[in-house]
């Protein structure tokens, strides 16, 4: 048996996979589902860039090359970093003011989305993806000893290709202490636990 459990955040459905305990002193799967939707909101209202008053919306209005940041904002700081390193700089983390003049200045979230075929439609024609060549990641440092992150004035910070996946590997951690789990945030999953290696979780991916 496990427990199955749903919320709505970051703008999409978060589900939440917990098999039993390993630890007689941990909390009972509701109670850990409980406590991780309310990690995962408290996550999503410090880091998202629609709220004047997060974490992230403060950094990036802060005139100044260095900027104080906490644990939290660091981590998805270099979270952004990592995927773009990793990705050529595919995945990019300084793309606010390209995304605000696309039409992505505001939330989405329960707008209804175009379908498939109407969003294909519109798009101009498709080709291989490649690296902006003027793209700035390069030059934001998080500097973990001072509690800054350092980035040339003006270069806004997006941490929403890369958030989900860091906030569904943080609260994997946090559900080590349970024999199987599985957590979704909005596609980007994070499995777990001794049980689901004795039973692999089966997980579809719709195509296209």
């Amino acid at each position: 048996m496990q427990l199955d459990y749903t919320f709505h955040s970051m703008g999409s459905d978060v589900r939440l996979l917990i098999g039993s305990r390993l630890r007689r002193t941990a909390p009972a799967p509701i109670d850990a589902a409980d406590r991780e939707r309310s990690f995962v909101l408290e996550f999503a209202r410090r880091l998202s860039r629609f709220e004047p008053d997060s974490e992230l919306s403060a950094m990036n209005r802060d005139p100044h090359a260095s900027v104080p940041a906490g644990q939290l904002l660091r981590a998805a700081v270099r979270a952004g970093l990592w995927a773009a390193e990793r990705s050529g700089g595919l995945v990019e983390p300084t793309l606010v003011r390209a995304l605000e003049r696309a039409g992505y200045a505001t939330s989405l979230d329960g707008v209804k989305p175009a379908s498939l075929r109407e969003a294909l439609d519109a798009v101009p024609m498709r080709r291989a993806a490649r690296p902006d060549p003027r793209s700035r990641w390069r030059e934001v440092i998080v500097d973990d000893e001072a509690g800054m992150v350092v980035r040339p004035p003006g270069v806004l910070l997006d941490t929403g290709g890369t958030g989900k996946g860091l906030c569904a590997d943080a609260v994997a951690c946090r559900l080590a202490g349970y024999a199987r789990f599985l957590v979704d945030c909005g596609g980007d999953i994070a499995v777990g636990g001794i049980g689901s290696q004795l039973e692999p979780y089966e997980i579809e991916v719709e195509h296209p």
